[in-house]
């Protein structure tokens, strides 16, 4: 447990005290010192999770399997591809390190850096303030749910630039990008569901309109369960098909409800938001579209992931409008007090669920000899 609880709280303060006092100091000697600091602690975070110990009951529940597959991959790389059931990008540079290396810990240690370098290139977008350190460490968990599905969070921290794009207007980019990280998860094609949804609210004007559109298509999309279903066929994802549905939960659902209503109703016209911000909330809505497979599909809780992404992003915004909102007291308790308490309720949730599923953690020998 104890590992759990100060892994992600370390890379928390490391990189929020990074931001800050790279802010602050003047000189270009301190700024060169104050990113070493930074690479060096990257590289010791990325050794701890590139050198734990990964086999039946220790380094996480699919890790031992992702082990498994690199352990027994041919040199040959179309051998490799046939031998994988990633997704072609993935499973290309897991052949290449194969190739190049043949040692998972080296693949891992590459993969955690590359976490780490976009979860500070996430954390950098972020708004200024204290409230801001919440962010950093609920942002950091994706780094321990990495342990299970390290595709997944790879591609949720893929698909969060995709919004970046569009926060800037840049749809060709965020369509090129969504395609080229659909290569290491095929649930980055909602990038496809981002870049629809945002290109449509920009372009029609009528609000009636575009709500109508909105329930057709969440209507609609009922009906194109059926072709995920046979999509998670057809790359050997069947066996997900026949999971009871009976694990739906709506928590997440409700909270993406009330911050849109939050955003509609008092954030909107905020000067304070980034455009980032302002595209996040106006995304939040899209989640509606996932219930249809989340009740049908239970994989598609991972989903989820991407919006959660979101909410603790959020979180510096939300809780600013306590000092800048104009509303009756009321409101804005209510409006800070909620995203507080969804906070403190993934916390939990995290050291009782997500860190069970992730195992035991010992590093192996050979790591105290490096």
């Amino acid at each position: 447990m104890y590992p759990y609880v100060f892994f992600p709280l370390f890379i928390s303060i490391v990189f929020f005290s990074y931001e800050k006092l790279n802010n602050q100091f003047k000189t270009d000697e301190l700024k060169v010192v104050c990113r070493m600091f930074l690479i060096t602690a990257s590289f010791l975070f990325s050794a701890f999770y590139a050198w734990r110990e990964i086999y039946e009951g220790f380094g996480g529940i699919d890790a031992d399997t992702y082990k498994a597959v690199y352990d027994r991959l041919s040199l040959n790389y179309f051998e490799a591809l046939n031998q994988q059931r990633y997704e072609k990008g993935y499973g290309t540079l897991v052949w290449l390190f194969k190739y190049l290396f043949d040692s998972y810990e080296i693949f891992q240690l590459i993969y955690f850096l590359s976490m780490l370098f976009m979860y500070r290139l996430i954390t950098k977008n972020l708004n200024g303030g204290a409230s801001s350190l919440i962010s950093y460490f609920l942002i950091a968990f994706f780094l321990i749910i990495s342990f299970n599905l390290s595709r997944m969070m790879l591609g949720v921290f893929l698909l969060f630039f995709v919004v970046k794009f569009l926060s800037e207007e840049r749809y060709k980019e965020a369509l090129l990008f969504t395609l080229i990280s659909s290569l290491i998860q095929m649930a980055c094609l909602w990038g496809i569901v981002f870049i629809v949804y945002h290109y449509s609210l920009k372009k029609i004007k009528s609000r009636v309109a575009f709500a109508s559109l909105f329930v057709v298509i969440i209507a609609n999309s009922f009906l194109l369960v059926q072709l995920f279903k046979s999509i998670l066929v057809s790359v050997n994802y069947g066996h997900y098909v026949a999971e009871s549905t009976e694990q739906f939960s709506g928590a997440n659902y409700i909270y993406a409800i009330f911050l849109s209503l939050v955003y509609y109703v008092f954030f909107r016209d905020r000067k304070c938001l980034s455009p980032l911000s302002h595209t996040i909330f106006q995304l939040l809505p899209t989640m509606l579209f996932i219930i249809p497979l989340y009740l049908a599909v239970p994989i598609a809780y991972r989903f989820n992931f991407i919006y959660i992404l979101f909410f603790a992003f959020l979180i510096p915004d939300v809780i600013s409008y306590w000092r800048g909102g104009e509303s009756m007291l009321v409101f804005r308790l209510l409006i800070v007090f909620v995203p507080v308490l969804y906070s403190l309720y993934k916390i939990i949730n995290f050291y009782t669920r997500d860190v069970l599923s992730a195992e035991l953690w010992v590093m192996q020998s050979s790591f105290f000899i490096f």
